[in-house]
């Protein structure tokens, strides 16, 4: 096995994923299989954005608090939600203080004045860059209202070389500058061989006739300097210049009215072919498509740049004409493999719908076959779905994919047994009372109007996987790819529209309160349970080198519901063992260890009337029993140890070396819980070497 390895020392962690390959892989082996248990918190760190008055913000509420740390020298580095930036000494356990003896923190004070749609402000972290020659060394951190910064890291003040005063303001997304809010960034940039690039985030249930566009910008790392620009939806010129005829793509010039596809998501890059992975989100509007005929080009596209011109090395569209608001959702990963003594350079993208994509990183040929498959048409007016789908024929689907009341086939023709919950037939006889309401099959089954005895088209995976940003981890060492899932079906009914004559949004998706259906909708039944089969949040372990499934079967993600299941059928005919929980799994891949932590309980969606009814959102606190970080045998998924800790992940683990002691970190809290980060290492150097 060969890997993609870091030009960091491996004590140091200095992006999202370690580095610009995204398999969030340490080298290290202080924590393993025999001393994990001896883990200690050691730290607690409140972030600065828990003392800004919430007033302060037009949303009236912060998101989740996702921003991954990272590690360079002897301090730790965090971005909040607010894009406020936090620096922490190893030494001391404590915030890095200035001369004057206080925080050390770059906050730009957007919460007074940017407004961010739907779910409030969050951000994913910050990346470390250094040029080779040593001269310049910097933080860059993309503002959420859309501006680049570069911050010297002693004391977190912006760069006065770079842009203007440390500062380049995104390239103008719209043309219409009434409109500032529909565009945002929530991810963190990635830089390769000198050159920072960086995504956007753009609302999907917003109607702006034009809508943002989501192109991918470059930027010199040391001057700030505008590179190039990308063209997420492609002009006529464009689509030609690669062999295509835009009449296929955007019929009727539909690319002209069409915006979103947006990199919302992490990015990875390799430096010696010079190449950025762009993994490209859905065209406006997510569940409807009259609008935008065609396939779609670079909607829902695994795309290679040049990183030195921004020109298309190779393309891959994973979903043609979406109508499912399967974004693709997580960074690549960039592995090396030896096959027959031959080194292949692989790129792996998980997706929301549960497949794992397999490419030369290089050539964008497929590792392994990909098939087109048939797939359902839309009977929505002036909607014409894609008659064909791309489906690798490896690996195998990591979670559910479509509603089988019975044992069928999938879109290959293999067979699939059935997958509704049918712990007793009177549960499985409920379930397909509640199912009847609605219309379902395979993947891929697109969405229908919501009337006339249907309440729209059940879709599994949902909209938020399947995969998600949590994505998967790679170990280098052995070639095992790790991604975690949930199940969460997803209700896709759209309506008419009738606010003037859009084509885009002629049909527009129903509101979030029938997105999600359960087994009971009897009010006066205590129980709510999933209506597909467990577990309900996995992890998947692929062999790169075979394609297959690794372990005997995917490893479940805590308890999971089973209270509800005994007051559903009795504790008897329960399973042993862990059924999962729907909910984000975030992992760390070691060489002996896989390492876990699941997100807190549910999120609970309500509205703040003494703030003009605003739309809010609250975690509800996971019993303390379900509140662990888990060890696993990455070679047969066994549970070794649990360790609980006092919140749960919001965003990715890290881990990383300081005096001798291997530490792991994460963030927590956000909405209504305080945004912390979470400290942890083993006790003393002399004996966890015993």
């Amino acid at each position: 096995m060969s890997g993609l390895y870091s030009k960091q020392d491996p004590s140091e962690w200095w992006a999202y994923g370690r580095d610009t390959s995204n398999n969030r892989y340490t080298p290290l082996q202080q924590i393993n299989p025999k001393t994990f248990a001896q883990l200690e918190l050691v730290a607690q760190w409140d972030l600065p954005i828990n003392k800004v008055p919430i007033w302060k913000c037009p949303n009236k509420q912060f998101g989740p608090n996702e921003g991954t740390p990272i590690k360079v020298g002897k301090y730790l580095y965090t971005v909040t939600a607010a894009s406020q930036v936090a620096k922490f000494d190893l030494d001391t356990l404590a915030p890095a203080l200035d001369s004057n003896g206080n925080p050390i923190i770059f906050d730009p004070v957007i919460y007074e004045s940017y407004s961010v749609s739907q779910i409030g402000f969050m951000h994913r972290g910050l990346i470390y860059w250094q040029d080779e020659q040593g001269q310049h060394s910097r933080l860059f951190l993309t503002q959420g209202n859309g501006k680049l910064v570069a911050l010297d890291l002693e004391n977190l003040r912006p760069i006065a070389s770079f842009g203007d005063s440390g500062v380049v303001p995104f390239h103008p997304p719209i043309a219409d500058p009434s409109k500032p809010l529909r565009y945002g960034v929530t991810s963190p940039p990635v830089v390769c061989n000198g050159v920072v690039i960086t995504g956007s985030a753009i609302p999907d249930l917003i109607k702006d006739s034009p809508p943002a566009r989501g192109n991918v910008q470059a930027f010199d790392a040391i001057s700030g300097d505008p590179l190039w620009s990308f063209n997420t939806v492609p002009s006529n010129q464009e689509m030609q210049a690669l062999g295509l005829d835009p009449d296929e793509e955007w019929i009727n010039n539909s690319n002209a009215n069409a915006g979103q596809t947006n990199v919302w998501t992490l990015m990875s890059a390799d430096e010696d072919l010079d190449l950025v992975y762009l993994p490209i989100g859905s065209a406006n509007n997510d569940s409807y498509g009259g609008g935008r005929l065609g396939n779609n080009l670079f909607s829902q596209a695994l795309v290679a740049l040049e990183v030195s011109t921004g020109k298309v090395r190779w393309y891959q569209q994973l979903v043609r004409h979406g109508i499912w608001d399967y974004d693709i959702p997580a960074a690549p990963n960039l592995v090396d493999i030896t096959v027959d003594g031959q080194v292949e350079k692989l790129v792996i993208q998980v997706t929301k719908q549960a497949f794992a994509y397999v490419y030369n990183r290089e050539t964008g040929k497929p590792r392994w076959d990909l098939v087109e498959a048939a797939v359902p048409a839309s009977t929505v007016p002036g909607e014409k779905a894609a008659s064909t789908q791309p489906i690798p024929s490896k690996p195998l689907p990591f979670d559910h994919q479509g509603v089988f009341t019975e044992d069928s086939q999938d879109l290959l023709g293999r067979s699939i047994k059935a997958n509704v919950i049918d712990f007793t037939p009177a549960l499985n006889k409920q379930t397909k009372e509640v199912l009847g309401k609605y219309t379902y099959g395979s993947l891929y089954s697109p969405p229908v109007v919501m009337d006339e005895g249907t309440r729209g088209t059940l879709q599994v995976p949902g909209y938020i996987g399947g995969a998600s940003w949590a994505g998967a981890v790679v170990n280098q060492s052995t070639g095992q790819l790790y991604v975690s899932s949930v199940t969460d079906p997803f209700v896709n009914a759209v309506q008419a529209q009738t606010e003037g004559d859009n084509t885009n949004y002629r049909y527009f998706v129903v509101p979030s309160k029938n997105w999600r259906i359960k087994t009971a909708e009897n009010e006066n039944i205590s129980y709510s349970l999933p209506i597909l089969s467990p577990p309900w949040g996995r992890i998947t372990a692929i062999d790169l080198q075979s394609g297959e499934h690794s372990w005997p079967s995917a490893r479940a993600v805590g308890r999971g519901p089973r209270e509800d299941l005994n007051k559903a059928v009795g504790a008897e005919n329960v399973p042993k063992g862990d059924l999962g929980w729907n909910r984000r799994t975030h992992l760390l891949a070691t060489p002996t260890l896989l390492i876990g932590c699941q997100e807190p309980g549910r999120v609970v969606l309500g509205y703040n009337d003494a703030h003009e009814h605003t739309l809010m959102y609250s975690f509800v606190p996971e019993d303390p029993l379900h509140r662990t970080m888990n060890a696993y045998d990455p070679a047969t998924g066994e549970l070794l140890a649990s360790h609980f800790v006092p919140s749960q992940a919001q965003g990715a683990l890290i881990s990383f070396e300081h005096q001798g002691l291997q530490y792991i970190a994460y963030p927590s809290g956000g909405y209504n819980l305080a945004a912390k980060v979470l400290l942890f290492r083993l006790p003393k150097a002399e004996e966890v070497r015993a």
